[in-house]
């Protein structure tokens, strides 16, 4: 019990770190987050103490740690220090899965840090906003304490995604709180202020539940909401390149956009690797250490930037895994995320289908755990299309909450009117 207390405790700080990456460590060329540390730690302390428990889980990540230094014996491509933390931290992403995540943290506590959190950082990005507006700070897109705009986008916008489900799923009940609708509007008015490409997660969220955003008169006035407000600001958006930030990025073969570049670099390097090791991988922290041709290298020179700039990175969280550990393996994880998909939204319409007004606590927690689901799977969405480092605590939480145990969908037992 104590034990527990302690990895409780872990946990809450380290979702409390979530969205303050400004205090992550540097060292040699990369940042880690204080919060990937404090979950790799539980997730080691909860296996190490419950061994019997999770042998086999144990067994997978000693085979997969073996193929990983076969493949770096085989090729030697990678630095040592690249390698070792490779292995410590995909070697970490992959061992969280693994635990039950719901015998360490509360999940409606969670669900309630994790929205303030995003309100928090919503505030922060329009102060950043509004300071930036009247010239008394210089700052190209507000992130908030993320490294990056990027970083604070996925953020925004994944938390969005959870918290727009757990408005639908609770529409019909009777505890359901109406001023939900303005912080949604917050969140992702901020979230458009980072000029973020993760703008697309919602975009995709939306997609699935059509016919359940259009009967909802709140969220079309959400939609008007913030219609209103993007009109209000439209001259600032226009200034400030808002709207040639995301159409620079549209014609993705012709496109002169750096970020397009880097990608499709990425891409070649990939393809390249695939090739030399037969779908197998070079190992972890091989990324950008083999020379390979690419023709999108060549306009990044003509740009003005160095020829190896995201190179280590490959500007892609799935390019960057079909480098290092192989297209199979990167089309095996992505096959299990797309299932999780399916899961999830088949439960979600169960529920949206149910119309009921009677609650218990069961009902209410299996709505927050669809939360946060929602939430992790939009975070490992975004890394797998552009949030390439391991060692970042949205990936961390993505794939503690992406996989946290959902009851099959012909077992599931809603309550009836």
């Amino acid at each position: 019990m104590r034990l527990k207390f302690h990895h409780l405790s872990l946990f809450n700080i380290a979702l409390y770190l979530l969205p303050i990456q400004s205090l992550s460590l540097p060292l040699f060329s990369s940042r880690y987050d204080l919060s990937c540390f404090l979950l790799l730690f539980i997730a080691s302390s909860y296996l190490t103490n419950k061994p019997l428990l999770y042998r086999y889980q144990s067994i997978a990540l000693l085979l997969f740690v073996l193929v990983i230094i076969f493949t770096y014996l085989t090729y030697s491509i990678p630095p040592v220090h690249r390698f070792i933390s490779g292995i410590i931290w995909l070697g970490g992403c992959f061992l969280l899965p693994c635990i039950n995540w719901k015998r360490i943290f509360n999940v409606d506590t969670t669900l309630n840090i994790l929205y303030k959190s995003l309100v928090f950082t919503s505030l922060l990005v329009f102060a950043q906003y509004l300071l930036t507006s009247f010239n008394i700070v210089q700052i190209d897109r507000p992130s908030a304490f993320f490294d990056e705009p990027s970083y604070a986008g996925l953020f925004l916008f994944s938390g969005f995604n959870g918290m727009l489900i757990h408005y639908l799923l609770c529409k019909d009940l009777s505890h359901q709180d109406r001023h939900q609708i303005i912080p949604l509007a917050i969140i992702f008015l901020a979230g458009l202020l980072t000029r973020s490409t993760h703008l697309l997660l919602p975009l995709c969220l939306a997609l699935f539940f059509v016919p359940h955003l259009l009967k909802n008169r709140l969220l079309f006035l959400l939609f008007a909401f913030a219609s209103i407000c993007s009109f209000i600001l439209f001259p600032r958006f226009q200034t400030s390149g808002f709207f040639t930030h995301f159409i620079s990025r549209i014609p993705v073969a012709s496109s002169t956009n750096l970020s397009v570049l880097s990608w499709l670099e990425g891409f070649d390097q990939m393809r390249y690797s695939t090739t030399i090791s037969q779908g197998l991988g070079l190992s972890l922290g091989s990324t950008g250490y083999f020379p390979f041709s690419s023709p999108f290298t060549q306009q990044i020179q003509q740009l003005g930037f160095y020829d190896s700039l995201n190179k280590t990175d490959a500007f892609s969280g799935f390019f960057r895994l079909g480098i290092e550990i192989g297209i199979y393996l990167s089309l095996a994880l992505v096959l299990v995320i797309l299932h999780r998909i399916f899961l999830a939204s088949r439960l979600i319409r169960k529920i949206l289908s149910n119309h009921s007004t009677t609650i218990d606590a069961e009902y209410i927690s299996l709505i927050n755990t669809l939360s946060l689901v929602t939430v992790g799977l939009s975070f490992l969405l975004g890394f797998l299309l552009k949030e390439p480092n391991y060692a970042r605590s949205y990936v961390f939480f993505g794939f503690i909450f992406a996989f946290l145990p959902l009851p099959k969908t012909n077992s599931l037992s809603l309550p009836k009117l």
